[in-house]
């Protein structure tokens, strides 16, 4: 899958906003459970338990992410460097070029000079 460099800048954005919402999320799942828990002590093991549950799955989702984040901002240096590469590259046939026609000039006026 071919993927342009604003896209993959797009994609990092979006998933570092995920990632900012995600624990924003779990500091409130966090903030819940401590206050179930000095309202009601005992009484909230379940709530406890559901909570604990849904941290964990914030958790995981956001330790996914920050992963999945790491790898397209990798690859966006990456692609950085062969967009770089590549205009170094086309710098170069271009000198390549110029160097050759200037060649090709330089010989025609010795041909010209000689047969004169």
């Amino acid at each position: 899958m071919k993927v342009t460099d604003a896209e993959l800048d797009e994609s990092i954005d979006t998933l570092a906003k995920k990632v900012a919402t995600l624990e924003a999320e779990l500091a409130t799942t966090n903030e819940q459970i401590e206050a179930l828990e000095t309202e009601h002590g005992e009484d909230v093991s379940e709530l406890k338990t559901y909570f604990d549950a849904a941290k964990t799955t914030l958790e995981n989702e956001i330790t996914e992410i920050k992963e999945k984040l790491a790898t397209l901002q990798a690859k966006d240096g990456e692609l950085e460097k062969q967009i770089e590469n590549l205009a170094t590259i086309t710098q170069y046939n271009e000198q390549k070029s110029e160097i050759a026609t200037l060649k090709t000039d330089l010989e025609n006026e010795l041909k010209a000079w000689r047969l004169a």
